[in-house]
């Protein structure tokens, strides 16, 4: 039989010492460290031209030497400097100074109108930016009934009004459909001033005026037509600088009705001076009443 076996000393002395790291408090913080080196500078958004090249015709593609071409992509829409947009159609895989590009302008559907004409030559140097597509032109129609005014006939309106006729004044709409145009005799909007001449003038109330002036040359009757009702006008007369000349204002029917009832006498004013009349219709009568707001009596 064998023997029984002898247990170790469990007492004896370990050859290795074994060291524990007991974690301790955290100390203060070190200094900052050396900046890093510098970046290489980013790609910029867009480039330019290194050489000539000639403007494709519509939807054609031509080849452009650029000085960088990394930021671009197939079917981006550029601008390019001089000729117009295009969109990317190839961006080579091994060059990173040309491009091709398409010529987007399309005379049928009106799109990209701005671009140059074929043909024309770029010269180096262009600038090329990323762009956008433009709208596509509107090709919807307008109301049947829709009605226009227009500074002059146009061939490709219906049911338009010409107000090419019209020398001065502003426009007066009214329900319905429009057939004639008039100037508006409103008290309300300014009006330029109109220069009369000669010793028989004809004042036209409807002129678009609401100012009139006048030197006498001469002993004169300034005649009104076309009375307005409800139109208020001022005629500024300036006498002869040598003799008061009389002026007289005769409406298209009947006569002036003088404030006061007293007309005014110009060969009783000192001569070179400035007289001023204000003229109302009346909307009740018709009548045209006239007051003198110098002393011209």
């Amino acid at each position: 039989m064998e023997a029984i076996p002898t247990p170790r000393d469990c007492c004896r002395t370990c050859d290795k010492v074994v060291t524990v790291a007991v974690p301790g408090p955290q100390g203060p913080a070190g200094a900052d460290g050396a900046d890093g080196a510098a970046g290489a500078d980013g790609i910029n958004a867009w480039t330019t031209t290194t050489a000539d090249f000639v403007m494709p015709a519509e939807a054609a593609t031509v080849v452009v030497s650029v000085e960088e071409n990394r930021w671009m992509f197939e079917g981006q829409i550029v601008q390019v400097e001089g000729a117009g947009w295009f969109e990317v159609a190839a961006v080579p895989g091994g060059s990173t100074t040309s491009v091709t590009l398409r010529n987007i302008e399309d005379s049928t559907t009106g799109e990209y109108p701005d671009n140059v004409v074929p043909g024309t030559t770029i010269v180096s140097g262009a600038k090329v930016s990323p762009s956008g597509p433009t709208a596509p032109p509107t090709t919807g129609t307008a109301p049947v009934d829709a009605q226009y005014w227009c500074s002059a006939a146009d061939a490709t309106l219906t049911d338009e009004v010409d107000m090419s006729a019209i020398g001065n004044g502003y426009v007066k709409v009214t329900a319905g459909t429009p057939s004639a145009v008039s100037e508006i005799p409103d008290e309300d909007v300014e009006y330029d001033e109109l220069t009369l001449s000669g010793t028989s003038p004809t004042l036209d109330w409807n002129a678009g005026y609401r100012v009139f002036y006048l030197k006498l040359t001469g002993n004169t009757t300034i005649t009104f037509d076309s009375e307005v009702a409800g139109k208020q006008i001022l005629v500024i007369i300036e006498q002869d600088s040598a003799t008061a000349y009389s002026c007289t204002f005769t409406p298209s029917s009947g006569t002036v009705k003088w404030s006061g009832g007293v007309a005014p006498d110009l060969t009783a004013v000192s001569t070179g001076s400035y007289n001023v009349f204000s003229f109302v219709c009346c909307k009740a009568t018709g009548a045209v009443i006239g007051t003198s707001l110098t002393d011209a009596h």
